[in-house]
């Protein structure tokens, strides 16, 4: 099990960071997140400081789909949280056939999502951001 951890800083210089990084790793590669989190009606996991998600990665060669659950918070400062991944493609379709990724969202959660995320990044930079929630506001759906 993994722990999810992530350092955001405020960037003065974005194009010196970029050029250090590939300097030092090489050079990005751009790729597009889809992510759409699920929960029950009642917000049962959010109320929990639970996540469950689908995110497909479109990249510059491939496409992958990964179905994730990450659990309560274990630290607060930093928000880290366990999370368990499970590349779709490893069960369902293959290397060269896409994933029945609708028939899983289906099957799994139903026709509603709890929000929808179109997340752009080159590397690990992001470029673009958007997102959807389809919760009512104080978390019911």
């Amino acid at each position: 099990m993994a722990i999810e951890a992530e350092l955001k800083a405020r960037v003065q210089n974005p194009e010196d960071v970029m050029a250090r990084l590939e300097e030092a790793y090489g050079p990005g590669r751009p790729e597009v997140y889809q992510d759409t989190y699920y929960d029950l009606p009642v917000g049962a996991l959010t109320s929990a400081d639970r996540e469950l998600r689908i995110r497909t990665v479109h990249g510059a060669t491939d496409t992958r789909t990964v179905l994730t659950y990450k659990g309560a918070r274990v630290d607060e400062a930093s928000g880290s949280k366990p999370e368990h991944e499970t590349r779709v493609e490893e069960y369902y379709g293959g290397t060269n056939t896409p994933p029945p990724v609708e028939q899983v969202r289906s099957a799994l959660f139903g026709s509603r999502p709890a929000a929808t995320v179109l997340l752009a990044r080159d590397g690990e930079v992001v470029v673009g951001l958007a997102s959807v929630s389809f919760l009512r506001p104080g978390g019911r759906g």
